[in-house]
């Protein structure tokens, strides 16, 4: 297993919509009972730092779930993600946006037509960028560099600093009822 000291940790991104967070490098069970190595998940845009490789997984620590460790200290939640799932990156993006729908395609093309690349859910991080005007549709920058479109009503921009309001929860409220009767996912 290739082990880095603190000071070499990578920053990477996830690439993918939703990808396992486990508690040891090993697929799922693939089974109906409960998944006990199943810690969490990570979604398309979450910065995460990776620690080691072995064997096709990189271990983790997803600092957008921090959790209250056994040290006494705030630290992003550990496990362990498919390779296949991160893009090793210079600096974590200046994300400016979040997908605020269920679910957001991300389209090559400006069009309801176009191939979807991915379909992003709630919460995923994006980097809007400038560029054409296409009514409906935002120009969005890829980790790995490469354009995508999504639809301007399914994002919304990221504040500055967290602003909490009346309004701010009733969208809560409002976000949270929208998911009653759907499936359960660990983070995604």
């Amino acid at each position: 297993m290739a082990r880095v000291g603190r000071s070499e940790v990578l920053k990477t991104v996830v690439v993918v919509a939703i990808a396992d967070l486990r508690r040891e490098p090993s697929p799922s069970t693939g089974t109906k009972s409960r998944d006990l190595s199943q810690e969490s998940q990570v979604i398309f845009g979450e910065r995460v730092l990776a620690l080691a490789e072995k064997n096709g997984w990189v271990q983790v620590e997803a600092i957008e779930q921090e959790e209250f460790n056994h040290n006494n200290a705030w630290q992003g939640y550990p496990g362990w993600v498919e390779k296949q799932a991160l893009i090793k990156v210079a600096d974590f993006p200046a994300n400016n946006a979040i997908v605020i729908s269920g679910y957001a395609s991300l389209k090559k093309k400006a069009s309801s037509l176009s191939k979807t690349i991915l379909k992003l859910s709630l919460g995923s991080r994006l980097v809007l960028v400038g560029g054409q005007a296409i009514p409906g549709w935002q120009s969005v920058r890829r980790p790995d560099g490469g354009q995508a479109w999504v639809r301007s009503r399914d994002i919304a921009p990221l504040p500055d600093k967290p602003v909490f309001s009346d309004d701010l929860r009733r969208k809560i409220v409002q976000t949270a009822r929208g998911f009653i009767g759907g499936p359960y996912f660990w983070g995604g």
